[in-house]
């Protein structure tokens, strides 16, 4: 009989295919390929991307620190979150085939880094692309964790401690699936059983296989 009662997916290149050089490509359009490395080292170096992914700051504040790290003032919110959301690509909708079928047998989790503006243009593309309203797509899991609602953010150990307690999930029950080995290095630290996935891998494939070695 398997251990594992309880899946925990992380959302990018997870669930969702992502494309993070067209985001890269299109701030090089708003700043030159120089001023869109720096822009981004800025926001990362000063917090800015951090606080924005666990909620501290807003999506406006975001983007007025996007402006001030790149020193053009004058650069517009839809640019600025156009280029922003350019890397979200797809949800087969046989990944959430998956989820439902999953879920008459397991618990099924999600922990995600993630910012509002992404948050919202996900929901958007499922309700227009599967008419799944953003309700409808919470209720795919016992409880999904998004990092901006929570305050905090993988591979921080407070993010699993939070989930462990907030859950009362026994992380020996769990498998955690993530695309970064640094987050599932620091859900083993709490027992919790992991895979570090491979976004060129059929995700569907993957998990049958880890169900059933264990």
């Amino acid at each position: 009989m398997s251990s594992i009662k309880n899946i925990i997916f992380d959302f990018g290149n997870v669930l969702i295919n992502l494309d993070f050089d067209l985001t890269r490509i299109e701030f090089a359009k708003l700043l030159t390929i120089e001023g869109a490395i720096t822009t981004r080292q800025k926001l990362f170096d000063e917090g800015y991307a951090s606080d924005y992914e666990t909620g501290r700051i807003s999506e406006a504040e975001f983007f007025e620190a996007f402006r001030t790290c790149s020193g053009q003032k004058d650069l517009k919110d839809e640019d600025i979150k156009s280029a922003w959301l350019a890397l979200l690509l797809d949800i087969p909708f046989e990944r959430i085939e998956m989820l439902r079928a999953l879920k008459k047998e397991y618990g099924i989790y999600m922990l995600s880094n993630i910012n509002h503006s992404h948050a919202t243009a996900i929901h958007e593309y499922l309700e227009k692309e599967y008419q799944i309203s953003e309700e409808e797509w919470r209720a795919h899991f016992d409880i999904l964790y998004y990092s901006h609602e929570m305050g905090h953010r993988k591979p921080e150990a407070s993010i699993y401690e939070y989930m462990l307690e907030d859950s009362g999930l026994k992380p020996e029950e769990c498998l955690f699936i993530d695309d970064l080995a640094e987050n599932t290095k620091m859900a083993e630290t709490f027992g919790i059983k992991t895979h570090t996935h491979n976004p060129n891998e059929n995700i569907i494939e993957v998990v049958n296989n880890l169900l059933e070695k264990n």
